[in-house]
């Protein structure tokens, strides 16, 4: 196994920090998605953060959309 250098990390941003929304943003804005299978989709988006040129992926997931919407639909109706 390779070990893993400051090049080559892996890590998630949450949707809760700005620039994981600003990533999620221009992602949605350039729509450019490639297929993973029928239900997740990709995307990569490269960022300057902190000086230095970043590749971020965003993946849109079927599932993943269909429970924040019920979520969401959820709260609407406890609110009204």
């Amino acid at each position: 196994m390779r070990p893993i250098s400051k090049r080559s990390a892996l890590s998630r941003i949450p949707n809760t920090l700005k620039l994981g929304s600003q990533v999620i943003s221009q992602a949605l804005r350039w729509n450019i998605w490639h297929r993973l299978d029928d239900a997740t989709r990709y995307q990569w988006v490269e960022r300057c953060h902190d000086g230095m040129t970043q590749r971020r992926l965003v993946v849109h997931s079927q599932a993943a959309f269909e429970r924040a919407d019920a979520t969401v639909s959820t709260a609407l109706q406890r609110t009204y």
